[in-house]
């Protein structure tokens, strides 16, 4: 027992002068920061992971830190279960040195999600329950709204549909006065989800009456401070594809093809993931051979 409470000892203490030297290296513009580690995960995720390993070896990073970008990467290389295993190191670290909560919530959520991705449900749940505590000790309302969402994910695609849609509409009303950026692009993301969801469903007409909720949302996140018009851009694109084709199979063709028009006039809708959007509108106004088209550069784009 004296040995457990010794190790524990040391491993705090090491923590202490862990996040000493971490913000030295930040205040010196150090490679070896969240903050580097971050700007170049995307564009060179390798990079990315041999300078996670020499930070590691340095020891001029948390561990717990290393770990979730360590996960963060591999996530972005669609490699999630190497991305479940770090994160899961970096959850039991925070578990243990007990001095970064935020972190752990970050973390727990990165599980919850991770799981999700990997198909086990059950486990996914579990972080989900230990999450939504976490978050409601900390009063954080956002935080609880992505682990209800991701909730309301495992349910639906357990086929618990009513369940599911019952729990995508808690999560959304807690993020319902949203007027920060973050909450407003989560809330988003919430409702197209929730949306795709209910087109898959052929729940037409309440896929509708999301989007046209959503609709509103943009117009609020168009005047916002701190929206990127290439965001808005990419949003728009989406939806208004969505939009035609719930006006069509509602049988307004007119408004149909005015959204449509919307998002043809969008720069994402000339991109092959964006003329992809539109494939189901296409089909069911019959127009084939623009759908074999649009495919060819989606092809093309996996291909390379």
């Amino acid at each position: 027992m004296k040995n457990f409470f010794y190790i524990c000892f040391l491993f705090l203490v090491d923590n202490v002068f862990l996040m000493a030297q971490e913000k030295e290296n930040n205040e010196q513009s150090s490679p070896y920061t969240e903050q580097y580690i971050t700007d170049i995960y995307m564009t060179e995720p390798d990079r990315a992971l041999l300078l996670l390993d020499e930070a590691e070896e340095k020891r001029a990073m948390l561990p717990a830190r290393i770990n979730d970008l360590r996960s963060m990467v591999y996530r972005n290389k669609y490699q999630c279960k190497l991305a479940f295993r770090y994160a899961r190191r970096a959850y039991v670290q925070d578990s243990v040195a007990n001095n970064t909560p935020e972190h752990l919530l970050k973390m727990t959520i990165e599980l919850a999600d991770l799981a999700s991705l990997l198909s086990e449900y059950e486990v996914s749940n579990r972080y989900v329950v230990e999450g939504i505590r976490l978050a409601r000790n900390m009063n954080d309302e956002q935080a609880e709204a992505k682990l209800l969402f991701c909730m309301g994910e495992n349910k639906r695609r357990l086929s618990f549909k009513k369940e599911a849609y019952e729990t995508f509409d808690e999560a959304i009303r807690l993020l319902s006065d949203a007027d920060d950026a973050y909450g407003l692009r989560m809330l988003s993301y919430f409702c197209g989800v929730k949306m795709s969801f209910l087109i898959d469903d052929d729940l037409i007409d309440d896929a509708l009456a999301v989007g046209l909720y959503r609709q509103e949302l943009l117009d609020k996140m168009e005047r916002t401070e701190g929206m990127q018009e290439a965001y808005l851009d990419l949003q728009k694109s989406y939806l208004y594809s969505k939009l035609a084709y719930l006006y069509y199979r509602s049988g307004d063709k007119k408004k149909a093809e005015k959204c449509f028009a919307k998002y043809k006039s969008t720069q994402a809708a000339s991109t092959p993931e964006g003329k992809y959007n539109a494939t189901p509108y296409l089909l069911v106004t019959g127009q084939y051979r623009e759908i074999l088209d649009n495919c060819r550069d989606l092809k093309e784009l996996f291909r390379e």
